[in-house]
């Protein structure tokens, strides 16, 4: 969970609290679960995929959100609104649990977009052995990321694919994977990684375009028999992967990942056109 709260207001329980006098180790509480929402002209992307997977974070460390889908619509615009932002990334975080009330925070978050050149040429990634704790929830549990960080930092990568105690490649430490063998397209077991709003869209898409998705166990091996591959988040969207641990992939001009890509943009447009 980033450490980088900007803007000028955060909102505690829903009260607006100036940036300078807010407290962010209040946010780093475990247990606790957060999300991140995409903001795209004063829209916030995909809310009622994120709402749903916040609940159910709760329910996996076995609680339950009392606030309706409205309440958080609401709070979010009173975010925006506040700090007069239209895009950017907000992070949700609930905790406290051990109280009788807990607590819920909502606050602008730095970003990193993918660049155009990123889009075109793809990221370099690299494979990180590790394994979360609950990974179907968004917990503020992340010790593992001090040194993935170093990693990341000293590896120059855009991201890391972590891998399993059974050699398995499950999703990118900020993100879902997506592996091209033509004809088909594979991807981790839900039950295995976190359920990505965007990981759901892209299967959406693939079905949509006649593309076959096998939901499958991802050896390391199978990186030396596929034909490219792609992360998926609120972030980087759908971006194509030019090489893992420095073995070199063609997936920037793979017309597979390039339309899934190119249908992915039109319906993040045509969600935020039918939302404003």
């Amino acid at each position: 969970m980033a450490n980088n709260t900007i803007g000028k207001y955060v909102l505690c329980n829903n009260e607006p609290v100036l940036l300078e006098n807010f407290d962010a180790k209040l946010t780093k509480k475990f247990p606790g679960i957060y999300e991140v929402v995409r903001i795209i002209d004063g829209v916030p992307l995909f809310l009622e995929d994120h709402i749903k997977r916040f609940r159910s974070s709760a329910k996996i460390l076995g609680h339950e959100l009392k606030e309706s889908d409205e309440m958080f619509e609401a709070s979010l615009k009173k975010l925006i609104d506040l700090n007069g932002c239209i895009i950017g990334n907000v992070q949700l975080v609930v905790n406290g649990f051990d109280k009788i009330n807990y607590d819920t925070y909502m606050f602008f978050i730095g970003y990193r977009y993918p660049s155009q050149q990123e889009i075109k040429n793809g990221v370099p990634v690299i494979l990180y052995h590790a394994e979360r704790n609950n990974p179907n929830a968004k917990t503020t549990d992340l010790a593992f990321r001090n040194g993935l960080n170093a990693e990341l930092a000293r590896s120059g990568a855009y991201e890391a694919l972590m891998v399993n105690k059974n050699d398995e490649i499950t999703e990118g430490s900020k993100s879902n994977v997506f592996f091209v063998s033509a004809p088909k397209i594979y991807t981790s077991p839900l039950v295995n990684v976190l359920p990505g709003v965007t990981r759901a869209k892209v299967i959406y898409i693939c079905k949509g375009l006649g593309l076959e998705i096998v939901e499958s166990t991802i050896k390391v091996s199978f990186l030396k028999k596929i034909d490219g591959l792609f992360i998926t988040g609120t972030s980087p969207e759908v971006l194509p992967i030019s090489s893992v641990n420095g073995i070199k992939y063609d997936s920037q001009t793979n017309q597979v990942i390039t339309s899934i890509r190119k249908s992915y943009e039109k319906l993040v447009e045509d969600y935020v056109k039918s939302h404003k």
